[in-house]
């Protein structure tokens, strides 16, 4: 199960890595099913590298939930990561990060790693048209002023790709498939929002029973995509393709459920109301710290203050890392 001190490191290094970006105290709630990996690894294997994602050493348990940020464009970030037990140590997995933007955009967009680097391309080129992200990327496929718009922009190309995408710990080495044909970052429109989604190793210094992840970084990286879904919002599909897997579903289960609160309010809304939408059961496994799922974070975009960027005049939230509009680099003081 998950032990103490890791569940206590966790809370130390998110609130370290987010500082003054937090907004309210973290919802993290635990679920899977418990299991001592050390059963089933022979002494021999015991040091050699085991990826997760092989059904032999899958890390069955879990933590998940979402933290209210302080940070423009990016209203909260909801999180999902592994937990291997090993002989009642932990050892923290891969990460799996979301957000959502208050803006729709046409389809959903994957980065998958063309050439020397991540480029953005439509997910339907690649499962609908059959086609390679390369190809898809050399054809303009379903193209978009998104789309254009991400790979012309270096800073925005270097945030489809996460911080970590592997660490060693405790004889154990977890790593991301940075070669997956879509990506390790996804944007998706869903009910007239854009669900963010990235999954990333834990960072260099993680260790045993110390799950340390990139939380400043990943968060940074979302604003800077939610600048540009801002800037080119695009009506298309209602609900755009979206990668759950087991590995990141009660992550994106909390996340729908909080979306569909939001949905409720717009006007127009023609789904479920509260009283029908079905409410979040817990995961199977150990009982999590919190069994319903908390309130949905405000939607703070409209509030965010903005003023003139010193270096093109347009109008640029209060703590923005750069401008979306002409990439310089902004200093707050």
């Amino acid at each position: 199960m998950v032990n103490q001190d890791f569940l206590n490191n966790f809370h130390t290094h998110l609130q370290k890595g987010l500082g003054a970006s937090l907004a309210g105290q973290p919802t993290v709630m635990g679920g899977g099913v418990e299991m001592d990996h050390n059963k089933g690894l022979g002494s021999k294997l015991k040091g050699q590298v085991v990826p997760f994602y092989k059904e032999s050493y899958q890390a069955t348990e879990f933590l998940t939930g979402w933290i209210p940020l302080r940070a423009p464009g990016v209203p909260a970030l909801y999180f999902q990561v592994a937990v291997l037990n090993v002989k009642g140590k932990n050892i923290p997995g891969v990460g799996h990060f979301a957000t959502f933007v208050d803006a729709p955009i046409a389809e959903t967009v994957v980065s998958p790693f063309v050439g020397f680097g991540s480029k953005y391309v439509s997910m339907n080129a690649l499962t609908d048209d059959q086609l390679t992200a390369k190809e898809a990327l050399k054809s303009k496929a379903r193209w978009t002023p998104l789309l254009e718009a991400l790979n012309a922009d270096k800073p925005a190309l270097k945030a489809g790709k996460p911080k970590s995408e592997s660490a060693s710990m405790g004889g154990f080495e977890v790593k991301v498939d940075g070669l997956n044909p879509m990506g390790l970052t996804q944007l998706a429109p869903y009910k007239g929002f854009t669900v963010i989604t990235r999954q990333e190793a834990p960072a260099l210094w993680a260790g045993v029973n110390k799950p340390v992840y990139n939380w400043e970084a990943t968060v940074e990286q979302f604003q800077l995509l939610a600048g540009f879904i801002g800037r080119f919002p695009q009506v298309g599909e209602e609900e755009g393709q979206q990668i759950v897997t087991g590995s990141n579903s009660s992550m994106m289960e909390l996340l729908f459920a909080h979306l569909e609160q939001q949905a409720m309010t717009r006007p127009g809304y023609q789904g479920p109301s509260a009283a029908e939408s079905p409410a979040m059961a817990p995961s199977p496994g150990y009982e999590p710290t919190a069994l319903q799922p908390p309130a949905p974070p405000a939607m703070a975009a409209e509030s965010v203050e903005k003023v003139p960027c010193p270096t093109c005049g347009k109008p640029v939230g209060v703590g923005f890392k750069f401008c979306p509009f002409c990439r310089q680099e902004l200093v707050w003081q």
